[in-house]
């Protein structure tokens, strides 16, 4: 995990069909205790409890487009970046065109 301690950005994706989702939760933890800017990216048919908190986005491997269309509103910042808002932009603006990429090779939408 040391690696994530010293990286730019971490995402961390989800599948419903996965083994490994409390291994990426953990992962993503230490990222969030560093202050590494991340972001997960969740499929829809994975429960997510309704007080989680974190840079995270819904999407269906049937209807990548609402997915995509949302990343794209959030890697577009509607205000100016600021010490106070960048941990909520600042992980769209770097990953989103990562998350952009990861949903095409999800996606069933071939």
């Amino acid at each position: 995990m040391s690696e994530i301690g010293t990286s730019h950005l971490f995402i961390g994706v989800i599948t419903g069909t996965g083994n490994e989702r409390n291994r990426v939760l953990e992962e993503w933890d230490y990222a969030v205790q560093r202050n590494v800017p991340n972001l997960l990216l969740i499929e829809d048919t994975v429960q997510v409890h309704q007080l989680f908190k974190g840079n995270y986005i819904r999407f269906n491997r049937n209807r990548p487009q609402v997915t995509i269309d949302e990343i794209n509103r959030r890697m577009t910042p509607s205000q100016p970046v600021t010490s106070k808002n960048s941990d909520d932009i600042v992980p769209w603006i770097l990953g989103g065109a990562a998350l952009l990429a990861i949903i095409g090779l999800l996606s069933k939408d071939k």
